[in-house]
C-alpha cells in the first residue's frame, strides 16, 4: 500500500504582501465610495438657518425639488414642527439689505393679511424688520407676519441656490423676491421687484379658487376691493414657473 505524504504548500512572502495590499485597497475604495454617498446625501439635505424674530427660535429651511414642484420646508428646530400652514396660501418674501423697494411693498402684504385669513406671510431678511423706523412708512406690522432673520450670513447663497432651482435669472440683488405657494406648499409663481397690491390679490384669489366654496361656507376668506396704497409703485415682473422642470 502506497501513502502519499501531504506536502505543505508555501506561498511566497511577496505574494502575501501583494494580496494584503489588494485587500486594503478594496477596503479603502469601499469606504471612500460610502463616504461619497454620505456626502452626496448631505448635499441633498443642505439647509439654511434663520431666527424667528417673533419668538427667537431657530428655523431650518431646505430647498426641495421633487416631481416638478419646488417647496421650502420650514422646520422649527426646537420642536421639529413645520411653521407653514397647510390650509393657507403663502407669500414668502426675500428682503436683502439696502432694498428701497422692500418696506413699501410690505404695506401691501400687511393690508392683504388684514383682509384674508387664508393667507400666511413669511418675510426672510438679512436683518430684523423695523418698519416703524421709516418716517414715510407709518404702519404697524401685523403680528401674524413671520419675520425670519438670516442666522449664519448665508442669505446670498440661499438666494442663488433658490433661483437656480427655480430657473430664475438673477437680475438685481437689491430688490425683493416673492414666491407664491398654494395650500400644498408648492411654489406656483415668482415675482421680482416692487409689487402692486392688486397683483398679489389677484394671484392669491386664483390660488384659493378651488377652495372658495368651502372657505366661503366657513367664512374663512374675506377678499375685498384693495385700497390703492402706494399704487404709484412700478409694475412688477412676473415669471411663471416651469412646472415641467
Amino acid at each position: 500500500m502506497q501513502y502519499i505524504q501531504n506536502i505543505p504548500i508555501r506561498i511566497p512572502q511577496s505574494l502575501c504582501h501583494a494580496m494584503l495590499v489588494l485587500i486594503i485597497c478594496i477596503t479603502l475604495f469601499g469606504c471612500s465610495d460610502e463616504q461619497d454617498n454620505k456626502t452626496q446625501h448631505a448635499k441633498q439635505k443642505e439647509y439654511y438657518e434663520f431666527i424667528n424674530a417673533n419668538n427667537k427660535e431657530i428655523v431650518q429651511i431646505t430647498i426641495q425639488h421633487t416631481e416638478g414642484n419646488v417647496q421650502l420646508p420650514m422646520i422649527n428646530k426646537h420642536n421639529a414642527q413645520s411653521i407653514l400652514d397647510n390650509n393657507k396660501v403663502k407669500v414668502i418674501a426675500f428682503f436683502p439689505k439696502e432694498c428701497n423697494m422692500c418696506m413699501p411693498t410690505l404695506i401691501h402684504l400687511n393690508n392683504l393679511l388684514g383682509r384674508t385669513k387664508a393667507l400666511q406671510v413669511i418675510v426672510l431678511s438679512e436683518q430684523a424688520l423695523h418698519a416703524n423706523t421709516y418716517r414715510d412708512i407709518p404702519i404697524t406690522l401685523n403680528t401674524h407676519i413671520i419675520n425670519l432673520v438670516d442666522k449664519d450670513k448665508k442669505f446670498g447663497l440661499f438666494i442663488d441656490s433658490l433661483k437656480r432651482t427655480l430657473n430664475i435669472e438673477i437680475r438685481d440683488y437689491k430688490v425683493p423676491l416673492f414666491l407664491l405657494q398654494d395650500t400644498q406648499n408648492n411654489t406656483t409663481q415668482s415675482i421680482e421687484g416692487a409689487v402692486l397690491e392688486e397683483i398679489f390679490e389677484q394671484e392669491i384669489t386664483q390660488l384659493l379658487a378651488p377652495n372658495n366654496a368651502t372657505q366661503d361656507s366657513h367664512n374663512e376668506t374675506k377678499i375685498q376691493t384693495p385700497n390703492n396704497t402706494l399704487s404709484q409703485t412700478a409694475p412688477s415682473s412676473i415669471n411663471t414657473l416651469n412646472t415641467n422642470q
